[in-house]
């Protein structure tokens, strides 16, 4: 007798452990999904969700299936970012494993149901900067001692360092936003930094930018030392070429280059491109030949900065000297 309860007793304990080790935990609740929604890539309109902008998650409906291990959902989002409050019904799908235990799996929009995005305020520095990129924008006519030749720069989202608001003013009713703020770009060459004016237009999901006016030249720094060393500018136009008349071509030979004087520089292509103006005497066959020249240099990251092009700007002068 005593054997058969011992025996009913491990026959129960084995079936205990069984049934513990194949109960299935209830999937996650709205507080989980939350977590996990914010490292999914996942967007709702032209708003990405992440832990910051997720304004509330609610349950609309769910099918649990613990044989089947998986769980899909129906959830209604509300973000709020940048001024905008976007809302939409998602399909998260979890599966359960058994190393791991219920993990989201898939995200898609629900297009049954019509997403709403409605403007309760100003746009932000994080969606300004969205906007700004592969915009070309006027940066100034001079700036220091050197000018630009195009005053444009094409923006890429690497160089903006930073984007504070000085000022903004929101119309909700007319759905417009006007914002002044200082933008500081940098790259491996330069250092800029200047106040903008932008003009949005709120368009269905998101701010559209309409206006970039420049509001001051911006100030600029030179990262490291960029700087053109004159005598080697002479040494580097040596053996290039240039056209004198339709005709014609002059080879700069070692020796002809009695002076150059630099009259004016400006920079391009984001301190990449720099041309320089300058007045240049070359000696040939007992005669002083000057003219104003256009000598472009772009630089190479490895190599530094690599003389492209040298053109003559006005028609050579010349007189005869005595050597």
């Amino acid at each position: 007798m005593e054997n058969k309860f011992k025996f009913i007793c491990l026959i129960s304990l084995v079936l205990m452990i069984s049934i513990s080790g194949c109960t299935i935990s209830s999937p996650p609740n709205s507080q989980v999904m939350k977590q996990e929604l914010s490292n999914k890539l996942v967007s709702i309109g032209y708003t990405n969700i992440n832990e910051n902008n997720i304004k509330d998650i609610e349950i609309v409906r769910r099918q649990t299936n613990k044989k089947d291990k998986n769980d899909k959902s129906f959830i209604r989002v509300t973000l709020v970012d940048g001024g905008i409050q976007s809302e939409g019904e998602l399909k998260l799908t979890y599966n359960y494993y058994d190393k791991g235990g219920w993990v989201l799996d898939d995200v898609s929009k629900n297009l049954d149901k019509n997403f709403s995005y409605t403007l309760i305020g100003g746009i932000n520095e994080a969606q300004i900067k969205e906007s700004l990129i592969n915009q070309n924008i006027n940066i100034g006519e001079w700036y220091g001692s050197i000018g630009f030749w195009n005053r444009l720069w094409s923006l890429n989202k690497d160089e903006i360092s930073k984007i504070d608001i000085v000022e903004q003013n929101t119309d909700i009713n007319q759905k417009t936003d006007e914002v002044i703020i200082n933008l500081r770009l940098k790259n491996e060459m330069l250092k800029v930094s200047g106040n903008l004016k932008l003009i949005y237009v709120f368009n269905h999901d998101h701010w559209k930018i309409e206006k970039i006016e420049l509001i001051n030249d911006f100030d600029h720094e030179f990262v490291n030392d960029r700087s053109m060393d004159i005598e080697q500018v002479k040494k580097d136009i040596v053996n290039h070429e240039f056209s004198y008349n339709v005709f014609s071509k002059w080879k700069i030979n070692e020796g002809q280059v009695r002076d150059l004087k630099v009259i004016d520089q400006k920079i391009n292509d984001k301190g990449k491109k720099r041309l320089i103006i300058a007045q240049i005497k070359l000696e040939y066959d007992k005669k002083l030949f000057v003219g104003e020249f256009k000598i472009i240099y772009d630089y190479i990251p490895i190599d530094g900065w690599r003389l492209s092009t040298i053109k003559l700007k006005s028609p050579l002068e010349y007189e005869i000297y005595n050597l």
